[in-house]
């Protein structure tokens, strides 16, 4: 696989189809697919969606998380870059007791330093994210 293609569902339905292939995938939202993007594909429906795509030597995941003020999020930064995209509501963002806003649609994304332990970063209002993690190889 050259480029690592990750497409998640947030709102709607689409169905994948690959060259040379006869079944359909049909995704929903808060699913995910992991694909080669540099194959051929064809998509059914409508959809808004988050992609990821990484080249060679690198894999990725996403997750979709909703949080609450009764459950914040704690995410353990264990990958080389972590980002957020917030799908719904608002959100505050801690990290090593600095704080940040995400508004609907924003994307944050943090690189961890090479040395650095694993960390936790919290995600604290109402809402939906999408939790992508980027490992180098």
């Amino acid at each position: 696989m050259q480029t690592e293609r990750i497409l998640m569902v947030l709102s709607g339905e689409v169905a994948l189809l690959h060259e040379g292939e006869a079944e359909k995938v049909i995704l929903e939202p808060g699913e995910s697919y992991i694909f080669d993007g540099g194959s051929k594909t064809e998509s059914f429906g409508t959809c808004v969606d988050c992609n990821l795509m990484l080249k060679a030597g690198a894999r990725g995941s996403m997750s979709y998380l909703s949080f609450n003020k009764k459950k914040p999020l704690t995410v353990l930064a264990d990958a080389d870059y972590i980002g957020f995209y917030l799908a719904e509501g608002t959100a505050e963002v801690e990290l090593k007791n600095d704080f940040g806003k995400l508004l609907r649609s924003d994307f944050a994304m943090i690189e961890k330093e090479r040395d650095e332990e694993g960390f936790s970063i919290w995600v604290k209002g109402t809402g939906t994210v999408v939790a992508v993690k980027i490992f180098l190889e």
